[in-house]
């Protein structure tokens, strides 16, 4: 399999101090093609009837692909000698598909030619965020608070091909705080507080 991401960022600073935008473009790219097998043997002691035996002896084989596109803008607005304000919007995309069949062991012809359909599916899932935030940033020689607030819309949905149809579609909705202060006591010492 492979893994691919990139990411291109565009920033301009405008003339006054503390005034950017920036844009940040991200992209993904997921392939997997994964062989597995499975043997056990299990042994159940039970004192009145007997042990009892059970073994499983399987072969599976999965593969996944994903793509994911994302983009963020930033824009930033001073607000005095040592703060800064902050304002986001984020909107990402991401489409995974994923198809596993699994086949039990058959003696009789020394392959595994059995198909578990308990054990086996294909799965493909879309999700969409959108999310727009402010912030608020404080930065001293000593201090450093930055703290902002960001709502979410999500959507997922989902289809099952196999071993049944159907679908999922749900939408979410998130007020998501944040928040991290750092104080500098010395070079050494400092404390770090990060609520999110």
């Amino acid at each position: 399999g492979y893994n691919f991401n990139n990411d291109l960022l565009y920033r301009h600073k405008f003339n006054r101090k503390g005034r950017t935008i920036s844009l940040n473009l991200g992209t993904g790219i997921t392939n997997r093609d994964r062989d597995s097998y499975v043997n056990t043997q299990s042994i159940y002691y039970q004192q009145a009837q007997g042990d009892i035996n059970d073994s499983v002896n399987q072969y599976g084989k999965a593969l996944t692909d994903g793509l994911s596109l994302s983009s963020n803008l930033v824009y930033t607005e001073p607000v005095g000698k040592n703060s800064q304000l902050q304002l986001s919007y984020t909107i990402s995309w991401s489409e995974n598909d994923n198809d596993k069949k699994t086949y039990n062991y058959a003696s009789d012809l020394q392959d595994y030619t059995q198909f578990d359909t308990l054990l086996s599916n294909i799965y493909n899932n879309n999700y969409l965020t959108h999310r727009i935030g402010t912030g608020y940033l404080y930065q001293t020689e000593k201090a450093n608070l930055n703290a902002g607030l960001t709502y979410q819309y999500a959507s997922l949905d989902g289809k099952t091909s196999f071993p049944f149809v159907d679908s999922t579609e749900r939408s979410f909705n998130n007020v998501l705080p944040n928040l991290m202060f750092n104080y500098k006591f010395s070079k050494t010492t400092n404390l770090r507080v990060v609520y999110r």
